[in-house]
């Protein structure tokens, strides 16, 4: 299950990935729930939160709530281990179900952590809703975090409306961490 869930993640990342240019990348919703990639219009680039929106479209193909409590979570979770966006040493594992909001979060990681499936240190597991967390580990210490989002964002973005997709992230990306995500006991 695990090899299948992964080859899974493989083709999504491709299916949502980021366009070939390095401009922002604008994205309007589709029936089938993926963001159709654009150009995206001028967004002022000297404001760190347009920035960190444009990095999260361009992994996942929109920066919306929960997408972007995945950036915030890995942004948490590397601080308080200690290591720098883009290290080795990190590995994360994604439990989720297979339901689009959930795995977005996983995207979210990528875009802040720059760990992917590709080179081995971003692992989604199929698992229940209730047992949905997201463990970042430091490999060379052998600490351990792991964080899920709180009750209170789970109610706020439950089945967000994509078509506010960048407006919700926008106003995730500012919110108080406990109001984004809870620390829990690693497992």
């Amino acid at each position: 299950m695990r090899l299948a869930w992964g080859a899974a993640l493989v083709l999504a990342l491709v299916g949502c990935g980021s366009s070939s240019s390095n401009a922002p990348v604008e994205t309007t919703a589709s029936p089938h729930g993926h963001g159709h990639h654009a150009p995206a219009a001028e967004t002022s680039a000297s404001d760190p939160i347009d920035r960190a929106l444009d990095d999260v479209a361009r992994i996942h193909g929109a920066p919306g709530p929960w997408a972007v409590a995945g950036y915030r979570m890995a942004q948490y979770a590397l601080a308080k281990l200690h290591l720098p966006q883009g290290s080795f040493d990190l590995e994360i594992t994604h439990r989720t179900p297979k339901k689009v909001q959930f795995s977005c979060i996983a995207d979210g990681a990528q875009a802040y952590s720059g760990a992917s499936a590709g080179k081995l240190n971003l692992t989604l597991v199929e698992a229940p809703e209730a047992e949905l967390v997201t463990i970042y580990r430091n490999k060379k210490t052998a600490e351990s975090l792991a964080l899920r989002p709180s009750a209170s964002f789970r109610a706020r973005y439950l089945d967000a409306d994509r078509a506010r997709a960048r407006e919700l992230g926008r106003e995730v990306m500012q919110l108080p961490d406990d109001q984004v995500f809870e620390e829990v006991p690693a497992r």
